[in-house]
């Protein structure tokens, strides 16, 4: 049986789930939608379990319209919206409502953090900023939290009843000595517990598999293999093709130019334009940024960031089925040209240079 990837989006108004071929291939996508609530001003919230229910609903109908069994879902990956605050119990039940990073309650607590450590930096809607909130206004739920998780970590604890958070949710630890001093120095000055944070992994690390229940809610067998994944903004990265070095370069180009790769110099970007690549259609409609091309860009423009979401596993050299590139390669929009074939290596593309398209501009997928 072929091997199909089912990968989620969790963004923060709703899930987008695809069911993604090995070679890129987009079988299908399901879109679903949650609401936001704002009990006071600067106050963003959603109920963590609204994300369970949309993404249960969102893997049965992907499976459904991709018409494939759910056996052959060989791995399940997501990527999420970043910075959110989620205390959860010893079984992973959420004690409070998702604080996510579009709110903006941590004023004082801001202020506080400035002050102890002679800075600027911090503002209302800082990530540390506003979980000195949770421990000062509602110590009670603080204090009963075995961990603090976001939307990424709270999802595959679902999933697996493992407790882990991928590198790039991750802003408690850090690979990087500089950066881990720095958190450190943010969490004794607000006299938070770095105990209660899971430890850290990799994007592309299987963290467990999928447990007998959970499947059943998901319509999926047990035990298939769950990754890390990865926050929604690096998913943005990968899926722009910027995995080797100087990509960025390549993502902030595409993103000034809304999502054209090919415009002129000092193009406008246009809000809510679709163009290749995750952050269009299947859902809000977001400036879109280029994908990997015509090939697989058709499937970004309907499955939005699932399809970096996907591919994470296939980099992650844990899922043996998966070759280490698709088999489709992409080329420049509108060129004759026929589509070559991908590099291959351990780790792609990451450790292995990439063809080059005609004008000398490094393709990457």
């Amino acid at each position: 049986m072929e091997p199909y990837v089912m990968a989620f989006d969790v963004g923060t108004s709703g899930v987008k789930t695809a069911v993604i071929a090995a070679d890129g291939r987009l079988l299908a996508c399901a879109g679903g939608t949650y609401p936001l609530a704002a009990p006071r001003p600067g106050w963003a919230e959603q109920n963590p379990e609204d994300y369970w229910l949309a993404l249960c609903a969102g893997a049965r109908r992907a499976a459904a319209e991709a018409g494939i069994p759910p056996e052959g879902i060989a791995g399940i990956s997501l990527c999420t919206q970043w910075k959110g605050i989620i205390p959860v119990d010893a079984q992973g039940r959420a004690l409070h409502p998702c604080v996510i990073w579009l709110d903006a309650r941590g004023e004082e607590e801001a202020a506080y953090l400035n002050e102890r450590l002679g800075t600027g930096l911090f503002s209302g809607q800082s990530y540390w900023a506003k979980l000195l909130w949770l421990k000062r206004r509602r110590p009670e739920i603080y204090s009963r939290a075995a961990y603090i998780l976001e939307v990424n970590s709270f999802l595959r604890r679902r999933m697996t009843g493992q407790w882990a958070v991928d590198v790039s949710n991750d802003f408690i630890h850090s690979p990087t000595e500089e950066t881990d001093r720095f958190y450190r120095r943010v969490l004794e000055a607000g006299e938070l517990d770095r105990e209660k944070f899971p430890p850290m992994v990799d994007s592309t690390d299987q963290t467990g598999v999928l447990a007998p229940g959970p499947a059943g809610e998901l319509g999926l067998p047990p035990g298939i293999p769950v990754f890390a994944g990865s926050a929604d903004i690096p998913a943005v990265a990968i899926g722009a093709g910027c995995g080797a070095r100087g990509g960025g370069t390549r993502l902030l180009r595409h993103l000034r130019l809304g999502g054209r790769g090919d415009g002129p110099p000092g193009a406008r970007l246009r809000p809510g334009r679709r163009g290749y690549g995750p952050g269009a259609g299947c859902g809000p409609v977001f400036p879109a940024v280029r994908g990997p091309g015509p090939e697989l860009g058709r499937s970004t423009r309907r499955s939005g960031l699932s399809w970096a979401a996907a591919f994470l596993i296939c980099w992650s050299g844990s899922w043996r089925t998966c070759p280490p590139a698709p088999a489709a390669c992409w080329r420049p929009r509108g060129s004759p040209e026929s589509c070559r074939p991908c590099p291959s290596g351990p780790g792609w593309p990451f450790s292995t240079a990439a063809p080059s398209t005609p004008g000398g501009t490094t393709s990457t997928r």
